[in-house]
């Protein structure tokens, strides 16, 4: 449920709580096993900041890509 909603909320304008919504599927992913990139996903991960949003997104990507 929650990858097919992170492409609509990680483009365009931030979300509020997008990182907390991260931090869900990143626990909801390590539970499942689930694996397979997200581009947006990927695309948050790769920014330069040190944000929590980015923090948790590279959290996810790194969980989906099974690592």
């Amino acid at each position: 449920m929650l990858a097919g909603a992170l492409p609509g909320l990680l483009t365009g304008e931030p979300v509020r709580g997008g990182a907390d919504l991260l931090a869900v599927a990143a626990d909801c992913a390590r539970r499942s096993s689930a694996r397979g990139a997200i581009a947006e996903v990927a695309e948050v991960a790769g920014r330069g900041t040190a944000s929590r949003l980015v923090k948790e997104a590279k959290a996810l990507r790194e969980v989906l890509a099974g690592a």
